[in-house]
């Protein structure tokens, strides 16, 4: 859930893990999906913020690296909310995935923020788009720089219906689709315009059903 907080002005910083009790972990063996190790799990903001780098499947440990989904490809700024994000996805996008979380920090605490997303129309015979939107109590987070803005994580759903071979990936490729797709629609769009230390060469988790590729920038769209 999203709980209210109190804004802060905050700007880009640096990249860091979460300190103290919740100092990065090494990665351990899985057959589920690993964050790449070395990765950054975390892009720190002046001001306390702290946005995950990844989504999480779940809210056990915010870094723990063998509970991650995607990583964080999209950054909407300017005057952007997760509703008004989804309002321009609109009937192109308009179904909801499954619920991931992402651990932020809007300078009151860390919470946890979760999002099923939108993305386009799933089948045994189709290949969707699927983007996931995080940020703070009221939807947005803020930084005199960037004004209002939220980021979110992307991926393909390749036959996703039941006895259909379902599998997942390919951040990368997604976020270019949807950086089009808000071109299109008249938004101005930068393409790797912030690097937050998250590359995921190609590789493949979970049994060759989670398909990594990430170059480690987010694309950056003004929503005025």
């Amino acid at each position: 859930m999203r709980t209210s907080s109190t804004r802060r002005t905050i700007s880009l910083l640096a990249v860091v893990a979460v300190t103290g009790a919740l100092a990065m972990t090494a990665a351990a063996p899985s057959n589920a999906a690993t964050a790449r190790a070395g990765n950054n799990l975390y892009v720190s903001f002046a001001g306390g913020d702290v946005i995950g780098s990844y989504d999480h499947t779940d809210t056990s440990d915010p870094n723990k690296r063998t509970n991650v989904d995607w990583t964080t490809t999209m950054f909407f700024k300017s005057n952007a909310t997760i509703n008004k994000v989804k309002g321009v996805l609109g009937s192109t996008y308009p179904d909801t995935g499954s619920t991931m979380r992402m651990y932020l920090n809007d300078g009151s605490g860390y919470a946890w923020d979760s999002d099923g997303g939108r993305k386009t129309p799933n089948g045994c015979n189709t290949i969707d788009k699927h983007i996931r939107l995080y940020a703070d109590g009221d939807d947005r987070l803020y930084n005199p720089t960037d004004g209002y803005y939220v980021v979110g994580t992307t991926h393909y759903d390749y036959y996703e219906s039941s006895g259909c071979g379902t599998y997942y990936g390919y951040s990368e490729s997604v976020s270019n689709d949807i950086r089009t797709f808000f071109v299109g629609k008249g938004y101005s769009c930068a393409a790797n315009a912030v690097g937050i230390g998250n590359s995921e060469p190609i590789r493949y988790d979970d049994g060759g059903s989670h398909i990594w590729q990430n170059d480690g920038n987010l694309h950056r769209c003004v929503i005025p």
